[in-house]
């Protein structure tokens, strides 16, 4: 299965963070299935979807 990419523009370090971990206990997806990429911190990257 390929991973699943959060995108996310909190700017708040907390609540950025009790997202991504909420997501995580939900889904049941581990860090490595569930990829966090913060919009506000940073440009988004260049994407490798085939990954």
């Amino acid at each position: 299965m390929k991973p699943f990419l959060l995108l996310a523009t909190r700017d708040d370090e907390g609540p950025a963070d009790g997202e991504y971990e909420a997501l995580l206990a939900r889904t049941g997806l581990s860090e490595r299935e569930l990829i966090r990429h913060r919009l506000e911190a940073e440009l988004m990257p260049e994407l490798d979807l085939d990954q």
